[in-house]
Parts: structure tokens; C-alpha cells; sequence
């Protein structure tokens, strides 16, 4: 038989085959819509009966449901009572009864737990709690709590159908379920059970007031707050004095919620008195729902609390209690925290208190004492009203701002904002401004501009005549600009003074003025302080230098350092080869390397790998994670072994930048968790893994730690295996292994674009985790169903645990 016959009959094979799957296909949907179509007639017999249903009284219901209970065409019946359970929101009494009364709630209650899909179970779950039946209770809880058996979007649905179940007859079963509540599910029973109002109250006040140290009690005193139970205000003034600092901060933001003025005396009683920080904070927070001077004299002493939380929250109580806290939130301002200082200026000026300064100020009134008031305020670094005082249309309120800026503000900021009205238009301004910057003294940034640059207005300007004085290079040049390098408040003006320095300087006088340089707190300066060093004999530069640089400094200054190093990198590299690989040096040499681009650069490494110092051995690790292509495989595979955690951790990022799976696999039973979270999240980084290096995230997925199973399920998400969320797993936990490990801008473009479902899945998953706006758009707008309910699930899981935080 010829090549062209046998081609001719595949051909042919292939051609009946594809006609006879069209055919099959045709004809299933052709069967599927005459079955929908003849649902949707049957459907129609009785939705005239269902709306009997809704409008009969309860008493004449018993008829009705022998009439329905005789009816043989039970499917259409249950699909037009599916139809009203999707559509109501207000759960009528008829349709709980209805459902019950006909066996339908019993056959979700199977069906949610004993079907063998999760799709099915799921269904029956969201089908229970839109009919909100409480019979429904037992089996939802049961499935929510079925952590290492059910599926997580089932539990999440579970958890939503529970929620919407507002029939009285639940609340003691969610009651007795918040005893037994794991840590993770009692702020979700909590809240369901706010949501019954009132009924809730007797439950949880006897709950609240039995002894001991049960964890969920704290969340009965937090839903008596939320559902206003004064009822409950005995039990909740006991938890005040309870041995559980969780059940005493609750019930002090429950009596603040109540507003019963009885709650008073025993929050004051224990604002100051109680061990706990976060507690005092909560009492403070709630005292600010009181007024009174016996509240405010508290507050005031809680802003000598030694807990930062304590003195904020009192800050912001005082704030709330509004005109009446004006003196102590102007105390303040003199606070020794500078943040407690901001937020009691940004409470000042919402009670308005500038404004009446101003006033004042046109006035002429009780200017000693409203300047002693600006003085604070600016005392306090707020910046943004002295300036908008500097740029108010009166003289004397500029002037004003201009002697409060000289008498209280800190140097840099007093600086900043007396440059503005340098020039100002009113005399008196201007004699002020001058005033003030002279007063800084002959060493002041303004102080030596005045006098070197009178013109100049503006950094910018200062700039340009700066470059121009560099062409004039002169014993008073060269005065000047040293001044400004040690004087001046904008680093750009430091950092253009250095490079006009540079070519006035003898060798000695540049090391010397670039090792003070090096220690600018700008960057910018420091990055131009390493410029003093170029020109030089490399031998007599990179010593000094590296003596200079601070290990932890920026990496734009190690950059600059490494330019150096390239250019002269044989002076450079016999420097490293000579000096002890266990100092301070050495650590230096490995985090210039970093950044070094040089053939010859690998040779310099494996000595510094085993030095004795853990620091330069993390360095070189750290090194070798950012520069695969300069590994030494001998070395790399002793720091897998190093002795010190953060060595091995750097490792872990080496070595799955190197492609060195083996070394990861055994790293993955590091008996340090650490190290296994850090191998997890190396691997979740790389591009493609092979089968080897997934089946060891696939270990680490079973690892003991909460932190490792984490990393080890995001690795999967961001390989684009799309797996559910581990039953008790912690959604925090994953989400903070989310923002190591993954490059959002790339995360977020795979779950827009990517075409395979499964890789677009697992994108969205991980950005669900973080509660990212692109995940939102998958689970709205996905092509896939299914795509979409994973993603919406495990947003709603996302915002759940964030709550529950």
C-alpha cells in the first residue's frame, strides 16, 4: 500500500473521528438544555405555591405543607425553594420550616458531610446558611473545625454559611463552640455571634464570669462591647481585675464602647495600676469615650506612663475628649518621644488651637504666652504649620513664627524653614530671619552661607555657585568651601563643596577629609566623600579607605568603592590577598566585592569563605546568592555546613542561585528552622525548579514549623502549583512569605496574563494571601469559575485573618 493511501485513510480515521465528536457533543447540550428547559417549566407549576408559602401566617401553614409534601415532582419543588434560599435575605420563618419540614435541610446536612467532591460540599454549605436554619449549626462547625481533613475554600464557606444564620435557636451552639474555639477560630465565632444582637448577652455574661483562664472569655467581653450589652457592664467591670490580660484589655474597650459613666471609676482605678502595657493602652483608649476633669487629670498622668503605647493612647484620648484637653495634649508636646510629640501637635491643630494663636497674634494679645505655645509647637518638629505660618499674608504672624522657629525648633529644622523667609519682603521679617540664623553661631550651615554666599537663595543656587568657585582655587576658597562641608544644611551643597575641594587638597588633607566625609549621615555626601579617594595611588588609597568605610554603610557607597576597585583591581586584590581574612578589613573586602565585575574576582573569594570570622563568611554566602556565576562549589558546600545559622541561611540563597538542588535537599533537614524557611523561600525565588528540587519543597511542606510550611507552600504557589491553604495554616504566615520570596510586579502580571489556568491560579493565590488589589480583579473578572471562587475564597480567608489580628 503507497504513503499517499495510508495518509488518505488516517486522514479519513481523523475526519469520522472529529464529525462524530461533534455530533456527540451537539447532541449532549442539546440534551442538557431540553432537561434545563423542562426544570425550568416544571419550576414554574410551583413558584405560585412557594409565594402562598411566604405570605401565609404560621398558622395556616400546616395545610400548605401536606399539600406540598403530596406532590411528586419533588426536584422542580426543591429547585424553586433552592431559588428562594439564593434570592431572600431576610431568612422568613416559612422557608426554615419549609426546608426542614420536607427533609431538604437534613439532605444538605448529609450531603455537606459525607459527599465526596469538594464542589458538593461546598454547594450544601452555602446553601445552609442562605436558608439559616440552626439545625445547620452542628455540621457547619464541625466542617470549619475540620482543619487536617476539609478543604480550606469548604471551611472558608462554612465559616461565611455560619455567619449568615441568624435564627435564635444557634446561639447556644455557637456559644458552646467559642469555648472550645482553637486560638485561630475564636475571633470568627465572635463575630458571628455579634451579629445576634441581644441574644447573645446572657450566654456570654455567664461564660465571661466563670473562673479561669479559658482564652476565648477575652472574646465574649469583646462581643458584649460590640452589641452594646449594658446588661453586661457588672461582668465586664469584674474582667477589669481578671487574672487574663486579654479578658481585662477586651473588657476595657467593651466598657468604653457602652459609654455608662458607671465604668469610669474602675478604668481610672486601673489606667495606671495595671501590669500589662497593651492593657493600660486599651484603658486609656477607652477613657477617651469620657469626659470630665477626673478623666483628663488620668490621661495626663498616663503621659508619664514609661510604655509608648500608654502615652500615644493617651495623647489620643485627650485628643477625643476635645477642648477641655488642650493643656495636657500642650504638655505633650514636650514629651521625650518625638512621635507623642507629632501626634499631640496633630491633635492641637484639629482642635483648632493655631488657629486662635494667629488671632491672637493680629491682635497683639497675650503674645508671651502664645509664643511660649509656638516655641512648642515648633519644639514638637511640626514642620508643615511652621511653614504654613511662614507663608501667612501678616508680618507679625511670619515674625512671630520666625522667633518661635529660633527659640525652640531643632537645628535642622529651624534651618530648613528660616531659609524660606530669608528674603522675605517685610523688613522686620528679615532682620528676624537674620537674627535667628546668626544666633546658630560661626559654625552654623546659614551662619557661613550668609557670610561666603550672601546671594545664593536656595540649595539649587548654592549648588551653581559652589561649581563656580572650584575654577578660583584659593587659600579662601578653600575656607569656604570646608566650611560648608561641615556647615551646611542641604547634602547636595555638602556633596558639591567635597568635589570642589577635591583638586585644592594634598593627598593627606583629602584622606583626611574623606574619612570625616564617610561619616555624613547623607548618602550622598558619603558616596562623594569615596571620590576624594580617586587619583590616588591605589596602595596608598584603599588602606585608609577601607579602614573608614562602615560595613553596614549603603550599597551605592560600596558601589563607589568597587569603581575603584575595578579600576585598579591588581593593587586591589594583592591588598585582600594580604590582609587577615578573620578582621574587620576582610568583612569589607567581601561586601566591596559584591559589587566588583572583574575575571579575575573568583580567585579572592574561597580564602575569604573560610575565614574565621562568621561575619565575612555570611558576606562572601550573601555574595554568592546575588552573583551565581562566581560560586566556588567547594566553599559554597562548607557554609552549607557552617556552624552559625546566618551563615547557613545566606547559603540556602547561594546555593539555589547556583542551581545546587542536592545541597538545598539537605539543607531542608537543617535542624534549624531558619534554615529551612530560608531554603524554602530560595527555591520559591528561582525560575524553573526541577522535579528534585520540588519534591523538596514538597518535604518542607510537612515540616513541624509554622514558618517553614509557610515558605514551603508559597515556594509551591510561586512555581505555579496552585494548592489550597493547609488546614491551620497561618494565612499571616504565608503572606509574609509572600512579600520575601516573590517579585510582586511579576506575581501580579502572571495572574492577569499567564496563559496556563494553573500558573494564573497559583499567581492569584499568592497575591490573595496579601490581600492585593490584582487578586480582587482575578476573582471578578477570571475567565475560569473556578479560577475565580479559589481566589475569592481565599481573599475572604486573607481579610478574615488580618480581622482576627
Amino acid at each position: 500500500m503507497s504513503s499517499l493511501a495510508i495518509i488518505t485513510i488516517v486522514a479519513s480515521v481523523l475526519l469520522g473521528v472529529g464529525v462524530l465528536a461533534v455530533l456527540v457533543w451537539v447532541g449532549h447540550t442539546s440534551y442538557l438544555n431540553f432537561i434545563e428547559r423542562r426544570l425550568a417549566r416544571r419550576k414554574g407549576i410551583y413558584r405560585e405555591l412557594v409565594a402562598e408559602l411566604a405570605a401565609r401566617e404560621h398558622a395556616l401553614l400546616e395545610p400548605e405543607l401536606h399539600r406540598v409534601a403530596t406532590l411528586l415532582d419533588f426536584e422542580a419543588l426543591e429547585a424553586v425553594l433552592e431559588e428562594q434560599a439564593r434570592g431572600t435575605t431576610d431568612r422568613p420563618s416559612w422557608l426554615l420550616e419549609v426546608y426542614d419540614r420536607l427533609g431538604l435541610l437534613d439532605k444538605y446536612i448529609d450531603r455537606l458531610r459525607t459527599a465526596r467532591r469538594w464542589r458538593e460540599r461546598a454547594f450544601a454549605a452555602e446553601l445552609l446558611g442562605r436558608v439559616g436554619n440552626a439545625k445547620a449549626v452542628p455540621a457547619l462547625l464541625a466542617t470549619v473545625q475540620a482543619t487536617r481533613t476539609e478543604d480550606g475554600d469548604v471551611r472558608e464557606i462554612a465559616l461565611r454559611a455560619l455567619a449568615r444564620i441568624a435564627d435564635p435557636r444557634a446561639v447556644d451552639e455557637l456559644v458552646a463552640s467559642l469555648r472550645t474555639a482553637d486560638p485561630w477560630l475564636a475571633p470568627r465565632l465572635a463575630d458571628i455571634l455579634a451579629r445576634h444582637g441581644v441574644l447573645v448577652v446572657d450566654p456570654l455574661v455567664t461564660f465571661l464570669n466563670e473562673p479561669g483562664r479559658h482564652p476565648a472569655r477575652a472574646w465574649a467581653a469583646n462581643v458584649l462591647g460590640e452589641v452594646g450589652a449594658t446588661q453586661a457592664f457588672p461582668a465586664l467591670a469584674r474582667g477589669l481585675a481578671d487574672p487574663d490580660d486579654e479578658v481585662r484589655a477586651k473588657s476595657a474597650t467593651a466598657l468604653g464602647r457602652l459609654g455608662d459613666r458607671r465604668a469610669l471609676a474602675p478604668l481610672l482605678e486601673h489606667l495606671l495600676a495595671d501590669p500589662a502595657p497593651f492593657v493600660r493602652a486599651r484603658i486609656a483608649g477607652a477613657l477617651g469615650r469620657f469626659d470630665g476633669p477626673e478623666v483628663i487629670d488620668h490621661l495626663v498622668r498616663g503621659l508619664g506612663d514609661p510604655a509608648w503605647w500608654v502615652r500615644m493612647r493617651s495623647v489620643e484620648a485627650l485628643e477625643q475628649i476635645g477642648a477641655r484637653a488642650e493643656g495636657p495634649l500642650l504638655s505633650a508636646l514636650e514629651d521625650a518621644d518625638p512621635e507623642i510629640r507629632i501626634r499631640a501637635a496633630a491633635g492641637l491643630e484639629r482642635l483648632g488651637v493655631p488657629d486662635v494663636l494667629v488671632t491672637l497674634i493680629e491682635r497683639g494679645d497675650r503674645l508671651p504666652e502664645v509664643m511660649e505655645t509656638l516655641a512648642k509647637f515648633a519644639g514638637a518638629g511640626a514642620g508643615e504649620l511652621m511653614s504654613e505660618l511662614l507663608a501667612h499674608p501678616s508680618g507679625s504672624v511670619r515674625a512671630a513664627a520666625v522667633a518661635a522657629i529660633r527659640r525652640g525648633a531643632p537645628p535642622d529644622l529651624a534651618m530648613r524653614l528660616l531659609a524660606t523667609v530669608r528674603d522675605d519682603p517685610d523688613a522686620a521679617v528679615r532682620a528676624a530671619t537674620l537674627e535667628a540664623l546668626g544666633a546658630e553661631g560661626a559654625g552654623s550651615a546659614e551662619a557661613s552661607l550668609v557670610a561666603g554666599l550672601r546671594g545664593a537663595r536656595d540649595s539649587g543656587e548654592r549648588v551653581r555657585v559652589i561649581t563656580g568657585l572650584g575654577e578660583f582655587p584659593d587659600e579662601h576658597t578653600r575656607g569656604t568651601l570646608m566650611q560648608i562641608i561641615h556647615a551646611d544644611p542641604s547634602p547636595e551643597v555638602r556633596s558639591a563643596a567635597l568635589a570642589a575641594v577635591r583638586g585644592m587638597l594634598e593627598a593627606e588633607d583629602r584622606i583626611d577629609l574623606g574619612r570625616s566625609a564617610l561619616d555624613d549621615p547623607s548618602l550622598l555626601v558619603r558616596r562623594a566623600a569615596v571620590g576624594l579617594f580617586a587619583g590616588m595611588a591605589p596602595e596608598r588609597a584603599f588602606p585608609p579607605l577601607l579602614r573608614a568605610l562602615r560595613a553596614d554603610d549603603d550599597p551605592a557607597v560600596l558601589a563607589s568603592v568597587a569603581e575603584l576597585a575595578e579600576a585598579a583591581f591588581p593593587a586591589f586584590a594583592d591588598l585582600a590577598l594580604r590582609i587577615s581574612p578573620d578582621g574587620p578589613e576582610a568583612l569589607l573586602v567581601a561586601q566591596v566585592a559584591r559589587y566588583v565585575h572583574h575575571p579575575d574576582l573568583p580567585r579572592l573569594l574561597p580564602a575569604l569563605a573560610r575565614s574565621g570570622s562568621a561575619e565575612v563568611r555570611e558576606a562572601v554566602a550573601a555574595l554568592w546568592r546575588h552573583r551565581p556565576g562566581v560560586v566556588d562549589g567547594r566553599a559554597l558546600e562548607e557554609l552549607t555546613l557552617d556552624p552559625v545559622v546566618a551563615v547557613r541561611r545566606e547559603a540556602a540563597g547561594a546555593a539555589a542561585g547556583a542551581g545546587a538542588w542536592p545541597l538545598l535537599a539537605r539543607m531542608a533537614e537543617d535542624p534549624d528552622a531558619e534554615v529551612r524557611r530560608e531554603a524554602a523561600l530560595a527555591m520559591a525565588g528561582a525560575p524553573r525548579l526541577p522535579g528534585a528540587a520540588l519534591a523538596t519543597l514538597a518535604h518542607l511542606a510537612d515540616d513541624q514549623e509554622m514558618a517553614v510550611r509557610a515558605a514551603a507552600y508559597v515556594g509551591r504557589l510561586l512555581q505555579g502549583t496552585p494548592v489550597p491553604l493547609p488546614p491551620g495554616l497561618d494565612p499571616a504566615a504565608a503572606a509574609g512569605a509572600v512579600r520575601t520570596a516573590a517579585e510582586l510586579p511579576v506575581l501580579r502580571e502572571t495572574a492577569r496574563t499567564a496563559a496556563g489556568e494553573d500558573r494564573r491560579l497559583a499567581a492569584a493565590l499568592a497575591l490573595a494571601l496579601l490581600g492585593d488589589d490584582v487578586a480582587r480583579d482575578v476573582a471578578r473578572s477570571d475567565p475560569i469559575p473556578s479560577i475565580r471562587h479559589r481566589v475569592s475564597g481565599a481573599l475572604e480567608l486573607s481579610a478574615s485573618a488580618q480581622e482576627g489580628e
